[in-house]
């Protein structure tokens, strides 16, 4: 009886701690296609020049149907260690709207897209 009562106390105790952790860290939402060049260009424009370059970079791949290339870019982006923490969060945000239009471009017969996907997930 009080093993039961302790395994009874411990699943609460768990069920607590997961109630009291969700809804601290939601993970970011993508961002809309028309909002993409502006939020990165606020979130980049003091940025070391590297990286300004990359989010540059990022952003005419993505208005050029170049989803591949602007996922890559991203990443890289992704990758610096001396970004702020409000533009890794736009830099996240925007990698979702392109793995989004790649989603839909491979669901529409784009063999590219397809391919890099597959990649994408092999590399993971």
């Amino acid at each position: 009886m009080l093993n039961r009562s302790k395994w009874i106390v411990a699943g609460m105790a768990l069920g607590l701690l997961l109630a009291a952790g969700c809804g601290r860290h939601q993970p970011p939402a993508a961002l809309a296609e028309q909002e993409i060049p502006a939020a990165m260009e606020k979130a980049f424009q003091k940025a070391k020049p590297e990286a300004r370059a990359l989010a540059e970079r990022a952003v005419r791949s993505f208005r050029g149907a170049n989803y591949a290339q602007a996922a890559v870019e991203l990443r890289s982006l992704c990758e610096h260690k001396d970004l702020k923490p409000a533009q890794r969060e736009v830099a996240s945000q925007f990698l979702l709207t392109v793995n989004q239009q790649l989603q839909a471009a491979q669901v529409q017969g784009d063999q590219a897209a397809a391919e890099f996907m597959q990649l994408q997930r092999r590399n993971k």
